[in-house]
């Protein structure tokens, strides 16, 4: 499929989503720094604004083999199994590379999704593209990739750097991960390195417009929470969005092998919330924020409406 044809496609603008019910509470996967051993616990966060313990850890339990057997139809048994069939990995591998990220449209219909390019020690690049399907939904199309967001290093004084970045004198964005609103009308990008989350509007999907960017953490910028005075390390590493789109969550934790070198006066471990508006913009939720201290946390998993 050609440039010209992608563009008069069918790139129209997609219906807002009608609201859905909010989730009230969260499950985000923690791992231990503590001990020779990798200690796994699933935290229960409220995210329910109305309630009393709003952003707070309401439970938490250890992720371990004898959990699996204890309990039928225990709350561990159902968030261990979604966990499962979400994908997850309690620790991430970390080598000297972070994989690239895939998203594909949520729509059937809509044949394209945007690759993140990964990093490495020896390459930092920081760039998504956008991969469509020539032939529609054939089985036998060919796939077409292409650059369409390149997001720039923050230049820095070497000083102010981890050892591993300071030949380069400057803060990459160290894409790790990317996530699209439900509609597919907006591209979520989390920059581990600069503390950015950035929202793009990708109505057209090859050309892509940053519209809104929001900062907490960051390598050197360390940018607090609205709540908090302290600055914070980390930088959004994971990202949730909800199933109707209006809210955003974040979680810091990658993975030991980068943290270590990243941030090496040790990762404290903490879950923010944005709102997203339906036609664009993203806010810092003032009221929510989650210390998990010395735990890592990984991507916060929402259980479907009337589920616990």
């Amino acid at each position: 499929m050609s440039q010209g044809h992608l563009e008069s496609a069918s790139f129209l603008v997609p219906p807002i989503p009608e609201q859905a019910p909010a989730e009230e509470i969260a499950y985000v996967i923690c791992s231990s720094s503590q001990g020779r051993d990798q200690e796994h616990t699933i935290c229960v966060i409220d995210v329910n604004p109305t309630s009393c313990t709003y952003g707070e850890i309401i439970g938490s339990f250890a992720l371990a083999q004898d959990d699996a057997r204890s309990g039928s139809g225990s709350i561990r048994e159902e968030v261990a199994i979604s966990a499962l069939r979400a994908g997850l990995t309690l620790e991430p591998k970390c080598g000297d590379s972070i994989a690239p990220t895939v998203c594909l449209a949520h729509d059937p219909s809509r044949t394209f999704g945007f690759v993140s390019s990964g990093f490495s020690l020896r390459n930092q690049s920081s760039a998504i593209s956008l991969w469509t399907r020539d032939d529609g939904l054939s089985a036998t199309a060919s796939h077409t990739l292409c650059q369409v967001i390149a997001v720039a290093d923050e230049p820095e004084r070497p000083e102010a750097l981890p050892k591993l970045l300071r030949p380069s004198g400057a803060v990459p964005a160290l894409i790790t991960d990317i996530a699209l609103s439900p509609d597919d009308r907006f591209l979520y990008v989390a920059c581990w390195g600069t503390g950015h989350l950035k929202q793009f509007d990708v109505s057209n999907p090859l050309l892509p417009r940053e519209i809104a960017s929001v900062r907490v953490g960051g390598i050197t910028a360390r940018a607090a929470h609205p709540s908090h005075v302290r600055r914070l390390n980390g930088g959004p590493a994971t990202i949730t969005v909800s199933r109707d789109g209006r809210r955003i969550y974040l979680t810091n934790a990658l993975s030991r092998s980068w943290e270590q070198q990243v941030y090496p006066d040790d990762l404290q471990g903490w879950m923010v919330k944005l709102d997203a508006d339906p036609y664009g913009s993203i806010a810092i939720d003032p009221n929510f924020f989650v210390d998990f201290g010395d735990r890592r946390p990984q991507r916060a998993l929402l259980p479907k409406h009337g589920e616990w």
